[in-house]
């Protein structure tokens, strides 16, 4: 298997732990515990390449029937009701994919020059920040372009892309053996095998999977994350971000 990436999500397990007793007894416990299990991204070979683009052609085509605007008839309006406003936030976003996409060059020729660690964790850090601006700024995004006809394609092929493209990573009797996080024979049966779990448990090892992949995988469709460095880089953000959120929600 190719892989785009490989990450970890942890997983809730119970323990075994046996505790001798004086009387010569075992006394056995089960303690939860969380354990890091490792979560692939596939790299998707030529037929899988044409069927998520299918997806998101199908998609899009159906988001124009039923009339919804497109990313570019919405940009308009929101140029006409924000003005310069509009367009300096426009502007911004366009500027911090030009300076990932420079940082990272940057970063792979200090790699290859061997340059010393505090050269490389200088550059480490400036990426970290633009991609937690990237995030922080598609969430806001999200509010004004999320019902275009492109988001909604681009949302349906990242799920596409997760439910048959994220593996697990397990070793058995000593072979890598790589299992589909969302078990299904097409679409449409891992798309309710996954709904169907996170309705009995929200808080399942499969959500947190998809909540950590859809990161990834919208990355990769935007070419913003494409080289292992990338994803390595855009990791640190997301679990940084993904704390951040659990403290918000928390009572």
């Amino acid at each position: 298997m190719k892989k785009l990436y490989t990450f970890t999500v942890n997983k809730k397990e119970k323990l075994r732990i046996e505790e001798p007793q004086d009387d010569g007894n075992i006394l056995v416990k089960f303690v939860d515990t969380s354990v890091p299990a490792k979560i692939v991204l596939k790299k998707p070979d030529r037929k899988e390449e044409e069927e998520y683009i299918l997806v998101y052609d199908a998609e899009f085509s159906k988001a124009l029937t039923s009339g919804i605007a497109t990313y570019d008839m919405m940009r308009k309006a929101w140029l006409n009701s924000g003005g310069f406003e509009a367009e300096v936030d426009i502007e911004y976003l366009d500027n911090l994919y030009k300076k990932i996409t420079k940082l990272s060059n940057e970063y792979q020729k200090l790699l290859v020059d061997k340059a010393s660690d505090d050269e490389l964790l200088k550059v480490e850090s400036e990426i970290k920040t633009i991609n937690q601006k990237i995030i922080d700024y598609r969430e806001r995004e999200q509010v004004f372009f999320s019902k275009t006809a492109e988001s909604r394609a681009q949302k349906k092929t990242i799920v596409w892309c997760i439910l048959n493209l994220i593996f697990l990573q397990k070793e058995i009797e000593g072979k890598t053996e790589y299992i589909p996080a969302f078990p299904g024979m097409n679409f449409e049966a891992k798309k309710n095998f996954y709904y169907d779990t996170i309705e009995e448990n929200e808080d399942s090892f499969e959500e947190a999977i998809f909540t950590k992949a859809f990161y990834f995988v919208q990355a990769w469709i935007t070419n913003t994350a494409m080289k292992e460095d990338d994803f390595k880089q855009l990791e640190e953000v997301i679990d940084d971000h993904l704390r951040g959120s659990a403290e918000k929600v928390k009572p």
